[in-house]
C-alpha cells in the first residue's frame, strides 16, 4: 500500500506542479497514517464500557458531552497509542518519500516547497555502502531521527494532558529512547 500511495500522491501532487517537494511527502505519509489512527480509535471507543455511557446519560448529560467527557477521556490512552503507532509506521516508510520528495539529492534544503533529502533513504543508502564512514553516518542519522520524532511527539501530546496523565507519558518516551539505543548497540556488536 505504501508504494501505491506514493504513486497516487506523485500523480496528483508532484506531476501537476512539475516539482518534487516536502509537502507531497507529508501528504503521502498522512495518507498512510489515516487508516491506522481510524482503526485504533474505533476499536478503543468500542472498548469503553456501555455502563459509563448509560450512567452519564442517566444523569442528564447530553450525548455530545458524554462522548467528549466520558468516552474520549476514558479511551485517551488507547487513542494516543494508536497515534504513536501511526507515526512510527510513517517514520519507517521510505517508498512514498522517494516518490514524492526526490529520488536523491545532495543539497540540503529547509524549504518544504523544494526537493528535500529523505533521512530513511540516506540511512538505507549509507548502511548498504561498503565504506565504514558511511555506516557511521547511517547510524548517526538513525540516532538523530528517532529522538527528534519522539520529542516532537511529546510536544504534540502533552499540552492537552493533565498533570496526572503526563506522568504516564514520560516513562513511555524515556523507555522508547532507551530501547532504541539498546537496539543500536546490539546491532553494532
Amino acid at each position: 500500500p505504501s508504494i501505491l500511495i506514493g504513486i497516487f500522491v506523485f500523480t496528483f501532487l508532484v506531476l501537476p506542479f512539475k516539482q518534487f517537494n516536502a509537502f507531497a511527502g507529508s501528504a503521502a505519509l498522512a495518507f498512510l497514517m489515516i487508516p491506522v489512527v481510524m482503526r485504533t480509535t474505533e476499536e478503543i471507543i468500542r472498548l469503553v464500557p456501555n455502563g459509563l455511557r448509560e450512567a452519564s446519560l442517566a444523569l442528564g448529560v447530553p450525548a455530545w458531552r458524554t462522548v467528549l467527557s466520558i468516552v474520549l477521556r476514558t479511551g485517551l490512552g488507547g487513542i494516543l497509542t494508536g497515534g504513536t503507532l501511526a507515526i512510527a509506521r510513517a517514520a519507517g516508510e521510505t517508498a512514498p518519500i522517494i516518490f514524492t520528495t526526490t529520488l536523491f539529492t545532495n543539497a540540503v534544503s529547509w524549504d518544504p516547497r523544494h526537493p528535500v533529502n529523505s533521512i530513511p533513504f540516506m540511512i538505507f543508502y549509507n548502511s548498504e555502502s561498503p565504506d565504514p564512514n558511511l555506516h557511521e553516518q547511517a547510524w548517526a542519522g538513525a540516532f538523530i531521527a528517532s529522538p527528534v520524532v519522539l520529542w516532537q511527539l511529546w510536544r504534540f501530546i502533552t499540552p492537552g494532558l493533565h498533570k496526572r496523565e503526563k506522568r504516564y507519558a514520560i516513562p513511555f518516551i524515556v523507555a522508547s529512547i532507551l530501547l532504541f539505543l539498546l537496539g543500536g548497540f546490539v546491532a553494532m556488536l
